[in-house]
This record gives C-alpha cells, sequence and structure tokens, in this order.
C-alpha cells in the first residue's frame, strides 16, 4: 500500500470517531478561523484537509466566500464532512490528493487545520499552492511540528530503540524555509504547545487511534511491535509522564502560519 492509500485507509477507518475525540484539532480549527478573519475576505477558498468538516462550517458561517473547494484523500472524511454541512450548497467536494488538483491561479486564499504535516513531498505541495493561488493570495494553516508527542516517541526510543518510527514529524523551520522559497511572504507565524491529560497510556493510544494517528511513517516503523514490547512501551509511559490525577499526559506542538503570494513587479 502507497503512503497516500495508507493515510486515506487510516483516516478513512476513524471518521465516524473523529469528531469525538479530536481535542487539539478542534482547538486548532477555532484558532486558524481567527487568523482567517485578519485578512481580506475571500471569494475563492480552497481547503486541504477538510476532514469531517470542522473547518469547513466555520469557513462558511464565519468567512462567508463564495465557493469553497473542500479537498481530502479520505472519501469516508468526506461523506461525515457532506452530511455534516448537507445543506450548504456552494462547497464542491474533492477526494483527491492536493498536488492533483490543477486550478492555476483561481483561488483568494488556501486554508489547511491540521493536515499539512502529513503531505509527501512537502516541498511540492508549496509549490502547488503557489500555482492555485491568485497573486496576492493567502495562505494560512496550522500543522503539528517536531514535538508533537514528544512524550511517546521518547518511550518508544527508550523501550523499543530497534524499532524507529520510519520518519519524524518537520521542524517549524522546515515548513516555513519551504513556504519562502516557494514564493511566499511569510506575515506572521507562532507555536502553540497543547498539554491533553488522559486516564493512562492504554487511554492515549487509543485516542491516537480512534483520529486517525496511527496511521503513516511518523507512527509506524518497518516492523510491528510485538505484544511484549507493546506492554513494555505502555508500562514506561504511564511511569514516566503522569500528570497530577493519577492518568498521564501528552503534547503537541502546532505551527500557525499566515503568508501571502508574492506578486513579482
Amino acid at each position: 500500500m502507497n503512503y497516500d492509500k495508507s493515510i486515506a485507509s487510516r483516516f478513512s477507518a476513524s471518521a465516524l470517531t473523529y469528531d469525538t475525540y479530536a481535542e487539539i484539532q478542534k482547538i486548532s480549527v477555532m484558532s486558524l478561523t481567527e487568523l482567517i478573519k485578519t485578512v481580506p475576505k475571500p471569494e475563492r477558498v480552497i481547503e486541504i484537509g477538510c476532514g469531517t468538516g470542522l473547518l469547513t462550517e466555520l469557513l462558511y458561517t464565519s468567512i462567508k466566500p463564495l465557493e469553497i473547494y473542500a479537498l481530502d484523500i479520505s472519501n469516508q472524511m468526506i461523506l461525515s464532512a457532506q452530511k455534516r454541512l448537507a445543506d450548504i450548497k456552494n462547497v464542491k467536494w474533492i477526494c483527491n490528493n492536493i498536488n492533483s488538483v490543477k486550478h492555476k491561479d483561481y483561488f483568494d486564499m488556501a486554508v489547511s487545520s491540521s493536515t499539512v504535516h502529513w503531505i509527501k513531498p512537502l516541498e511540492n505541495f508549496f509549490i502547488t499552492l503557489q500555482n492555485l493561488l491568485k497573486a496576492g493570495g493567502f495562505c494560512i494553516f496550522s500543522t503539528m511540528v517536531y514535538g508533537t508527542l514528544r512524550e511517546l516517541h521518547e518511550s518508544r526510543r527508550e523501550v523499543v530503540p530497534g524499532k524507529p518510527v520510519k520518519a519524524s514529524i518537520p521542524e517549524a523551520a522546515a515548513f516555513l524555509l519551504l513556504l519562502s522559497q516557494s514564493g511566499f511572504e511569510i506575515l506572521s507565524k507562532h507555536i502553540k504547545n497543547y498539554r491533553v491529560d488522559f486516564s493512562s497510556a492504554e487511554s492515549m493510544l487509543l485516542h491516537l487511534h480512534t483520529t486517525g494517528v496511527t496511521g503513516g511513517d511518523f507512527s509506524r516503523s518497518d516492523t510491528l511491535l510485538n505484544k511484549k514490547e507493546l506492554d513494555k512501551l505502555i508500562s514506561y509511559y504511564n511511569t514516566q509522564y503522569k500528570n497530577s490525577n493519577g492518568g498521564v499526559y501528552a503534547t503537541y506542538s502546532v505551527l500557525y502560519v499566515k503568508a501571502q503570494k508574492m506578486v513579482l513587479l
């Protein structure tokens, strides 16, 4: 199974449970919406990674663009979003990889919440946005960056060093560099760290599974953990990352960016 199909399959499997457990993703959507309100109202918006329609709905109610193109690689996520926004007529739904979309110089704004870190190759993504946006168009997104779920990754390195994950989420600087190299002026950027408490490491892992986060190279190694290794990982996490309530905690690092396509004179 290729990378896109793996990610799509994992998020499709979590489409029905996503809204119940996606706490950080909901916070990210709210913060991103406030950032979107700081730029002129767009006529046409493309949303990358619409998921179950959390941001799509806020775009419609708060920004009111003439057209919203809502894209996701998971058909099941799009079906969930369509149910949420059943009465909204100016949304066009696209089940595809963003790098395959061809609408040159068409959009006033590109937005994305908690999705960009999943896209490969990342450099192609920002070039695609450069082509999709009109001159002076805005790119506003939030993305998980290095430091997200650091407790889980540190536990894994300690307990099963011979089975590292295939890749790490890029650092914030990597996203910003590629954005600048692709012809965008970065107008604002900031990182927020969020801490989420869970009753146990087991409940934390279940949370990740029900929000689709266990898909992709950031969570998997070439060889799956066996039961003994998984039990050892859970025990280590429960011991090392306790919260004040007797449970455990996990950290999410989210980068918020507002950028504009440069106008060449």
